[in-house]
């Protein structure tokens, strides 16, 4: 479940911390243990930050210090029973223990094993921490980082626009991805009768190749999703080098340097543009326009990367764009207004029950 689920790797890791205190390590076998314990706070870290945007209220640091957090188990001891402590402290912990993995981690990982972390997977898990934290300044850091370390991008028009997974686990692994992760799709990444939004469809313009790369066309209106860098249908829902200019570019904007947005964010789109036409790169007006036009790119972007709901509930916190969801099931219409308490979930029964911790408010 998305709640036990996490907290499983929360126990590996801790079984992996706690063992590693017991050896101590030759020479030759220092770089491996180093490596081991990285990545363990890496994978502590994340199952965290997971657990922190589903079952927690959107990060806010001027109420951080008095709103729940989750229980954070340091030990492999299943008698330890944490209680939720705060948002504040959770996010602090978080920020340390990937900033300490970043440290013992290599400085980039094996081509073939991308699934295992890195000082860059760390730097780029950072850069989403800091930005849902609206510290701007240490995310565009991290962000920027990452660029340095794996500029590349993926030039679309390598691709075959007609081909029903046009981009294979090998291209997206050796251009972009930083971190290799996936959810399961529930048949969404497969089905041909479940379409992606007409307002996203609609959104990408003439020569715009991720519309060709992402949507397959089934007719009558229907598009379904073909774009994953898993190479198949599970969904990619990793670390990649188009993520961070996207980070940054935002950081950028939302830090008053437009021009300096609008620089990251038409060096992605260069990549992303039919050679068969000239590409002219946008103009934003101020800072302003540009963080307008960079989150509408982001959309356009990271589809089905996992981020959205997370995006949600940051973004609604700003009036400029907050957004309300609807769902027509049947005859009967649903809305997920901005700053829902459905925007954070239950904690299950039997763990408040086990455990006594308290429960989130509905």
């Amino acid at each position: 479940s998305d709640w036990n689920g996490p907290y499983q790797q929360i126990f590996y890791a801790n079984v992996v911390i706690d063992g590693l205190q017991m050896i101590k390590p030759s020479a030759g076998e220092e770089r491996l243990w180093k490596s081991l314990q990285g990545s363990a706070f890496f994978y502590r870290a994340m199952a965290l930050f997971q657990l922190a945007n589903q079952f927690c209220v959107p990060f806010d640091s001027s109420t951080a210090s008095i709103a729940y957090g989750i229980p954070r188990k340091t030990s492999s001891d299943i008698n330890e029973r944490p209680g939720r402590g705060n948002l504040n402290d959770l996010f602090g912990n978080i920020v340390d223990e990937l900033e300490l993995a970043s440290e013992l981690l290599p400085e980039l990982p094996q081509p073939s094993l991308l699934s295992r972390p890195s000082k860059l997977a760390a730097y780029a898990l950072l850069a989403r921490v800091h930005l849902v934290m609206g510290n701007y300044d240490r995310a565009g850091f991290y962000a920027g980082e990452c660029i340095r370390m794996k500029p590349g991008l993926l030039d679309y028009n390598t691709l075959s626009l007609t081909s029903n997974r046009p981009i294979s686990f090998n291209v997206a692994a050796n251009s972009e991805v930083i971190y290799w992760h996936w959810m399961f799709s529930y048949q969404f990444g497969s089905s041909t009768i479940v379409g992606v939004s007409q307002d996203i469809v609609s959104s990408y313009v003439a020569n715009d190749l991720r519309k060709g790369i992402f949507l397959r066309d089934r007719g009558n209106g229907l598009y379904t999703f073909k774009g994953n860098y898993t190479g198949d249908s599970y969904l990619f829902t990793g670390m990649a080098v188009d993520e961070m200019y996207l980070i940054r570019a935002e950081c950028r904007a939302r830090l008053l340097d437009a021009n300096g947005a609008m620089a990251d964010l038409n060096h992605l789109l260069k990549h992303r543009w039919s050679n068969k036409v000239v590409f002219v790169p946008l103009i934003a007006r101020d800072s302003g326009h540009a963080l307008e036009i960079v989150l509408s790119e982001r959309r356009k972007e990271l589809l089905t990367r996992g981020l959205r709901w997370s995006d949600l509930r940051r973004l609604n916190k700003d009036q400029r764009f907050v957004k309300t969801i609807e769902r027509i099931i049947g005859t009967e219409r649903r809305l997920l207004e901005p700053n829902s308490a459905l925007y954070i979930f239950p904690i299950p029964i039997n763990e408040i029950s086990g455990s006594g911790i308290e429960q989130n408010e509905r």
